[in-house]
């Protein structure tokens, strides 16, 4: 992907100078016409490049969330929704070192496709168990979630999300989980 990148990177220091918001164009968004999401869903080998660099990603700076964040305080018993969670690597060895949690990988239906097939590669148990769910569904509205059992509450996960929106779909993005959880 680094050379479809390279031409709407000459364009940062003009896009630099614009409000961040919905209403003003990503330089990508500005050379393609079109938002980098949906010109990766139209090329699936970008798609499996992006997503595998993601992983990479993951299993190389996950270790420090791993090793120093302290999640056991969520209780023993949680269901992590892991919001624009790709193929939810960091959930996966979130699963394996906390045996009572479950998840919901929550994507496009495209990343979702490909992620039942990582996870069956890589954790099989974790979908033979029922710990682990796929939703097709866009993070830019309510996630549509059963009523949350009393001893295995929700918990939101956003991981390399938010940094990729402008300051106004942020908002929406964190408004709607509010939605959802009211």
């Amino acid at each position: 992907m680094s050379k479809a990148f390279a031409p709407p990177a000459t364009l940062m220091a003009q896009v630099a100078q614009l409000p961040s918001d919905s209403a003003h164009p990503t330089a990508f968004e500005m050379y393609f016409k079109m938002p980098v999401y949906s010109w990766i869903d139209k090329h699936p080998v970008e798609r499996k490049r992006f997503h595998r660099g993601l992983t990479e990603m993951e299993n190389c700076l996950d270790r420090g969330l791993l090793a120093d964040a302290v999640l056991s305080d969520l209780g023993p018993t949680i269901t992590l929704v892991d919001v624009g969670g790709g193929r939810g690597g960091l959930v996966m060895q979130l699963l394996k070192r906390y045996p009572g949690w479950k998840a919901v990988i929550q994507d496009t239906a495209e990343v979702i496709a490909e992620t039942r097939q990582f996870w069956q590669d890589n954790m099989p148990e974790g979908l033979n168990e029922g710990r682990v769910t796929f939703l097709a569904h866009s993070f830019l509205e309510p996630t549509p979630l059963p009523p949350v059992p009393d001893d295995c509450p929700y918990v939101f996960f956003l991981k390399n999300v938010l940094h990729n929106w402008p300051d106004d779909a942020v908002k929406m993005i964190l408004n709607v989980r509010a939605i959802t959880i009211a």
